[in-house]
């Protein structure tokens, strides 16, 4: 996935403030058997520095985060999957342009989802 935007300058040459900046999302994921129950993946996520800001608080550095998970689908329960993922694997301190706070560091999530 990509995602780009103009400048987003206006006539009174400020910016608009709600843009997102450069981002490529990058996910690959490998099925560990033929049946796909199982499967491993590496997410890479780059976002380009926001700089083109009316204030000096809202600029945004650069970063690139990288995401491993592993995903199971227990046999006989075709409805169940189960997720575990290792979300910003090297701890990168960023902030997204919508918020002043820092995202999480490294985290490690655990997620169960059944489908009716």
């Amino acid at each position: 996935m990509y995602s780009d935007c103009e400048d987003g300058q206006l006539e009174d040459g400020d910016y608009l403030t709600n843009l997102t900046p450069h981002t490529i999302v990058m996910n690959v994921k490998y099925n560990l058997d033929n049946k796909k129950r199982s499967a491993i993946g590496y997410r890479f996520t780059w976002a380009d520095s926001f700089d083109k800001v009316n204030e000096e608080e809202d600029f945004r550095s650069a970063y690139v985060l990288n995401d491993v998970y592993y995903q199971i689908t227990p046999k006989g329960y075709q409805n169940l999957t189960i997720y575990l993922g290792i979300d910003n694997i090297f701890n990168v301190d960023y902030q997204l342009v919508s918020s002043y706070y820092y995202q999480l560091g490294r985290n490690i999530k655990t997620l169960v989802s059944y489908k009716w």
